[in-house]
């Protein structure tokens, strides 16, 4: 029986605590309603504090404190979630918690490195897979134009390409690389161009010429601009294209207007 649906790509751990005395079924605990709402708050400061400490263009100096305070909002919350139980003096309890798992935690060298083999076996099958029955991707047509290449892209935009070069989206591939999740499923798409499209990349073993966050990543297949380059063959880039991959889930503290306006520049959003 499902007693929780544990979320947030395991950036919580679930607690169970028990109180057994004989063969009863166990009521379920709640907390106090003033503790309820105190966490509630402390999570509405962590968070936008969160959003602060990793916003993009901040001094260091500035981030040093803010980082020192949201250590500080941590700690109080994660004293005040585990509060002693008051269990009750009959019959049998249980009460749940979920403690979420922060860069303060102290991280278990045997943990981590079953984690990382744990990471580099999953890549290798995808590899091997692939390398076995990966298939290219089907090739443009006019109903379903398909990706050329942000060096294609820059050729007629040179202003533009300078601005993405200066950004964090070039080096997209090189983030899940550092993490060892470069051949990972769930994770590759939003870290190539043109993922599962035409003229993207549709395997995981040939990724080589997709390997950044490019201009199609956020304006759409190309080929059909390159034949008529005009503005209705090329959509502007939008929120909702950004949240497809900075989401909740995947890039928590993205707030898009601060972020939009490290990628905009001269000839790139912005006038030259």
């Amino acid at each position: 029986m499902k007693l929780v649906q544990v979320q947030n790509k395991g950036r919580s751990l679930l607690r169970v605590d028990l109180s057994l005395r004989d063969g009863s079924r166990p009521t379920w605990l709640k907390g106090s309603g003033e503790q309820e709402r105190e966490l509630a708050t402390l999570d509405e400061r962590i968070e936008l504090l969160r959003g602060q400490v990793n916003e993009p263009g901040v001094s260091e100096a500035l981030r040093s404190l803010k980082k020192a305070k949201l250590d500080d909002l941590l700690q109080r919350r994660a004293e005040l979630a585990n509060a002693p139980i008051t269990w009750p003096t009959t019959g049998n309890a249980a009460a749940f918690r979920f403690v979420a798992i922060e860069t303060t935690l102290p991280q278990d060298p045997t943990v981590a490195a079953l984690e990382q083999a744990y990471d580099r076996d999953v890549g290798q099958f995808n590899l091997a897979w692939a390398r076995e029955h990966g298939k290219a991707c089907e090739p443009p047509t006019a109903e379903r134009p398909g990706f050329v290449g942000t060096a294609v892209c820059g050729s007629c935009h040179p202003d533009a390409l300078t601005v993405w070069q200066g950004t964090r989206h070039p080096h997209a591939f090189e983030d899940l690389e550092a993490k060892g999740k470069q051949y990972h499923l769930d994770c590759i798409g939003c870290h190539v161009s043109g993922w599962q499209q035409p003229g993207g990349v549709c395997r995981i073993d040939q990724t080589e010429q997709r390997r950044e966050v490019g201009c199609e990543s956020c304006h759409g297949p190309g080929s059909a601009h390159v034949a008529l380059p005009t503005r209705a063959t090329i959509r502007r880039g939008s929120k909702e294209v950004c949240v497809g991959c900075h989401d909740h889930e995947n890039s928590t503290h993205f707030e898009y207007e601060s972020y939009l306006a490290k990628i905009r520049g001269p000839g790139h959003g912005a006038p030259k």
